[in-house]
């Protein structure tokens, strides 16, 4: 069939709207790119005199809309996440002089402005949040999309490990 249409046979991964196409779990190399392109981001800001409202600002505004991408199509690693957030922190306490300590803990930092925190969004919690979103779009929207045919939920359970589990029901999604 290739040889008749011309194409190249390619291989996963790929990359489709700027995050890779691949067939397994979601690994720490999978993840360069977006750990290169925050550096990238963070490395032309270094130079700047910003002050610690001017850096938080930009984690805010800049910083945190590059993972959420990521974070909206596949669950993240554990170690990615605290790879950016390690990246987060050092920019926030440390800024262009590469010297400085946390004064805060990050969870603090996380929580919101009328609870003493600055707001930030926890990357773990957000990735959550954002899978569910598409649970939540197929368990309400597309019963009978042709993803879901012959396989209806009907609950969720909780694992021991806490982790939100669907309970199907085999056959029910039928017409």
């Amino acid at each position: 069939m290739i040889d008749i249409l011309d194409f190249q046979e390619g291989s996963l991964p790929v990359k489709y709207l700027g995050v890779p196409l691949i067939s397994s779990r979601l690994t720490i190399a999978d993840c360069k790119p977006l750990i290169n392109k925050l550096d990238t981001r963070i490395a032309g800001w270094r130079h700047l005199s910003l002050t610690f409202a001017g850096r938080a600002q930009l984690i805010k505004s800049v910083l945190s809309t590059l993972h959420s991408y990521w974070a909206s199509v596949f669950i993240l690693p554990k170690g990615i996440i605290n790879i950016i957030e390690a990246k987060l922190r050092k920019f926030l306490w440390q800024g262009s002089t590469g010297r400085g300590c946390a004064k805060v803990s990050w969870d603090q930092i996380c929580r919101p402005k009328e609870e003493g925190g600055l707001g930030f969004h926890n990357i773990l919690v957000i990735n959550k949040a954002l899978m569910l979103k598409h649970l939540w779009k197929i368990v309400q929207n597309d019963r009978h999309s042709i993803w879901l045919i012959g396989y209806c939920i009907t609950g969720f359970a909780t694992t021991a490990s806490g982790r939100l589990m669907a309970q199907p029901v085999r056959g029910a999604g039928r017409k």
